[in-house]
């Protein structure tokens, strides 16, 4: 289905980069745009920028970039329809859809639609059958209120088999969707086809969008052979450790606190939203990952565990705690009593109390993980050796030495151990990290190498520095002043080029951006503007590169001179755009002109001896084209070479 081009750029101006961007990214102001971690590569240093004047981001660190549709499309994985429907819904924007039919969706897409009927499936199953008001009955009791359970979607599905299933196939939903979004399964010794969350408590999973990713179960049954959990599966919209429960709820809660509280359950979340802590939330089934790890320091970097009191919820705090460390995280946790986890600890209390119990009972994590492990070893000499070694290697795992100096020096004054005795053992154990890491760089380095490679011809639009530059600079200062009006020549720029470079197809050889430069000039002359954002979700990925590239490139100012000197870039012309327009143009006939001296050499080359005339021929071409290359020289009062 076609969406009018109206509405496109409708959408497209309503769409506030910094704030679709910041709802997945912490962004920090810095002069006229936003900095923050990059969302789609690992690092520990911002090299991500938002622009909100042209509304584009660009990573200098791995080169994504785009506007808000194509983030919303590289991080939600949306197709281009998908994004700008998002962003519609977003920004009230009405039109009139046309019937959604599964057959017409990509796959991504199907399995999202499938997700949908099914959490609308489940939500009717809760609300008005019989047997969902027993579901609906045990929410009540566990102190969740009607409005808490509408706003996470809760829902329930029936213990009849099938139900689910004979629903979907009804209205000609694919049985391969079903079966990939785990919502039914397969018995192996029979071959039927049954509900895989039947007899279930519904939770459903959404990404940071709103889109429903996945399903978590909990069984209303007591036996004990029954799981109490289960998850959807893993698919190509859901992936349990890469994702959190909650977050839909809490971006804009956590950006405002810039902190957000981790637990461990479903049900813990949904109390503590519900007792009005709303920047909380979960990793989903699964243990916390690296991957979430990264997720989440993009949001905040200030993080509290808020784990169960039991042993369980004691060891996966401790395995969290180091997870994020070397992310930079100022982690705090909330210690709770062995038989508390934070959703009965929420029951047991009114908002307030909780709310205050939270804000007086955090603890800086690494050191409550000193005070909990010697608590365990007790007064074993060897155990607590032992202590004072794991607290090293978490120490170890900080980033920032001055902090890792600090934490030691704190753990020396608590223990009562020298500190230079603890010092001398902490620079033993980082000279041996030291090592295994030089070691293992040597082994991986060729592949690491080879894989950069890859990603960086990915990114990175045919461009020959050398033989194309010139090609280049014509089309960016058409991309960037094409429609600026010079006074002291009463023209515009885009006017100056298309006087002066009469032939594009011959003059401009790259094809990349001979397409650019052609599109521009054609907007130009018909509506004596152009739109070279429009370019940007163009289908071949060097075109909308490379548009996006020299966009990027306008906000000169706000990046680092360290940066700009790595990628050979120099805007002090800039200041004076008639010479810069003079300068390029002579440049890229003078590379034109040696083209076509060298061919002409090459000609003159392969002419026979005897062939006089020919080799006259030649030569007084090769007289005409050096006469006019010392005239563009002479020009640019530059050596000839």
């Amino acid at each position: 289905m076609r969406i009018p081009d109206n509405i496109i750029q409708q959408i497209k101006d309503s769409a506030d980069i910094v704030e679709i961007v910041g709802s997945y990214v912490h962004l920090k102001k810095r002069g006229r745009t936003y900095t923050g971690l990059c969302p789609f590569h690992n690092e520990r240093t911002p090299s991500f920028h938002v622009n909100p004047a042209m509304g584009i981001y660009k990573c200098f660190g791995c080169g994504a970039g785009g506007d808000a549709i194509h983030f919303l499309m590289e991080h939600e994985k949306f197709s281009y329809t998908e994004a700008l429907k998002f962003l519609a819904e977003k920004y009230n924007i009405p039109f009139t859809w046309e019937k959604e039919d599964i057959q017409d969706n990509s796959e991504t897409e199907s399995l999202y639609i499938i997700n949908q009927f099914a959490q609308q499936f489940f939500t009717q199953q809760l609300w008005e059958t019989e047997e969902g008001k027993k579901a609906l009955e045990y929410l009540y009791k566990r102190g969740l209120s009607t409005e808490t359970i509408q706003k996470f979607q809760l829902g329930y599905a029936p213990e009849q088999g099938n139900t689910l299933l004979q629903q979907a196939l009804k209205k000609q939903y694919e049985l391969k969707y079903l079966l990939e979004t785990g919502l039914v399964k397969q018995n192996e010794t029979t071959q039927q086809y049954y509900d895989a969350f039947k007899g279930r408590i519904i939770f459903p999973i959404h990404t940071p969008s709103g889109k429903i990713a996945g399903f978590g179960g909990r069984t209303l049954s007591n036996d004990k052979n029954v799981p109490k959990y289960i998850n959807s599966n893993e698919s190509a919209i859901y992936h349990k450790g890469s994702i959190f429960y909650g977050l839909y709820f809490a971006r804009i809660p956590i950006r405002k606190a810039d902190e957000v509280i981790l637990t461990e359950g479903y049900l813990d979340v949904i109390s503590l939203h519900q007792a009005g802590m709303q920047n909380v939330i979960a990793s989903s089934g699964t243990a916390f990952t690296e991957e979430q790890a990264q997720l989440l320091v993009r949001q905040t970097k200030n993080i509290t565990l808020f784990y169960d009191g039991d042993s369980a919820g004691k060891n996966a705090f401790l395995k969290t705690l180091d997870i994020l460390l070397p992310y930079s995280a100022v982690v705090k946790t909330i210690a709770l009593p062995d038989t508390e986890d934070p959703d009965s600890f929420v029951h047991a209390h009114t908002p307030e109390e909780v709310g205050q119990f939270i804000q007086s009972n955090k603890e800086d994590a690494i050191l409550h993980k000193l005070d909990y492990l010697y608590q365990q070893a007790g007064n074993d000499p060897n155990q607590r050796s032992q202590v004072q070694e794991a607290m090293l290697n978490s120490i170890a795992l900080i980033p920032n030495p001055i902090t890792q100096q600090e934490y030691v020096y704190r753990i020396a004054q608590k223990t009562n151990i020298s500190e230079d005795s603890l010092f001398q053992q902490f620079q033993l154990l980082i000279n041996e990290k030291r090592r295994e890491i030089q070691k293992q760089n040597k082994n991986t380095s060729a592949g690491t190498q080879n894989q950069g490679s890859q990603i960086q011809n990915q990114q990175t639009p045919v461009f020959d520095t050398h033989s194309d530059i010139q090609e280049r600079e014509i089309l960016r200062l058409l991309v960037l002043y094409g429609n600026v009006f010079i006074d002291t020549l009463g023209v515009y720029v885009f006017q100056i080029l298309a006087e002066e470079i009469t032939d594009a197809e011959e003059e401009i050889k790259n094809p990349v951006f001979r397409y650019i430069y052609t599109n521009l000039m054609k907007q130009y002359e018909l509506h004596h503007s152009a739109d070279p954002q429009s370019l940007i979700h163009h289908e071949d990925k060097n075109i909308a590169h490379t548009v996006l590239e020299i966009l990027a490139e306008k906000y000169k100012d706000e990046y680092s001179e360290k940066w700009l000197e790595r990628e050979g870039l120099d805007f002090s012309i800039d200041r004076d755009l008639p010479k810069s327009l003079q300068y390029a143009i002579l440049y890229l006939r003078k590379k034109n002109i040696d083209m076509l001296i060298k061919q002409n050499m090459q000609n003159l080359k392969n002419t026979p001896d005897k062939d006089i005339k020919k080799i006259e021929a030649y030569m007084q071409i090769h007289r005409n084209l050096t006469l006019i290359r010392s005239n563009i020289v002479q020009e640019l009062g530059i050596v000839i070479t």
